[in-house]
């Protein structure tokens, strides 16, 4: 029953994940007569957006969020229970503030960094718990695959995480002559794109995971 259940929540995820990005893609390039950029916007930018349905924009993205947490939360329930109250919080965590991320602007730029930052440190959290977990739980017994995957993903977040890039995210690129100087975002925006990366990040593993756990 928990690995239909399970199945149903990875489905789930697929499906309001692409449907989110699908709606909001299609939307954003309707209004703005251009495509959106992973690279130098943020998801911010993506969900706020003038003459936008803002019920059918939080519907999806609660589904989006819901469904992500719910898929974790099954693939962990089979540990410890100690285990299970800490990656609880943890999800919590990241639910709370991945959903926070298409809201925030930074205007308000200490509550922005403060959850873009919390996010990241979640995530870090959550890779670098589950793969202890499982090594845990797996004592006396060849390591499963998925230690590997959440090990691989834990130190890819280490390596996100600790870019000293991130320190000077705000800093703009200089163009046109020495006269009239005009400065716009570079076309990889650290911080808008380590965001995004994070995001999928979460999507990616969710799949690698849900394959592996089938073979």
């Amino acid at each position: 029953m928990n690995e239909f259940v399970t199945q149903f929540f990875f489905l789930g995820l697929i499906v309001a994940n692409g449907s989110f990005y699908t709606y909001h893609l299609r939307q954003y390039q309707h209004i703005h007569k251009r495509k959106f950029s992973f690279l130098n916007q943020f998801p911010f930018e993506l969900f706020q957006q003038p003459s936008f349905d803002v019920f059918i924009a939080s519907l999806l993205l609660f589904l989006t969020t819901l469904t992500t947490f719910l898929y974790f939360l099954y693939q962990t329930t089979s540990y410890i229970e100690i285990f299970n109250y800490v990656h609880l919080v943890v999800l919590t965590l990241i639910a709370m503030t991945s959903f926070l991320l298409f809201y925030v602007k930074p205007l308000k730029i200490d509550i922005f960094l403060f959850n873009s930052t919390l996010f990241l440190t979640m995530v870090l959290a959550f890779y670098g718990w589950s793969s202890f977990v499982l090594v845990q739980t797996s004592a006396g017994q060849p390591l499963p695959s998925t230690v590997w995957i959440a090990s691989f993903f834990f130190f890819m977040m280490t390596g996100i995480i600790f870019n000293p890039k991130l320190r000077d995210w705000s800093q703009l690129e200089r163009v046109g002559d020495n006269e009239k100087p005009l400065y716009q975002r570079p076309k990889l925006f650290v911080l808008a794109f380590t965001q995004w990366f994070v995001l999928f990040s979460l999507i990616a593993y969710a799949i690698l995971v849900q394959i592996f756990s089938l073979i």
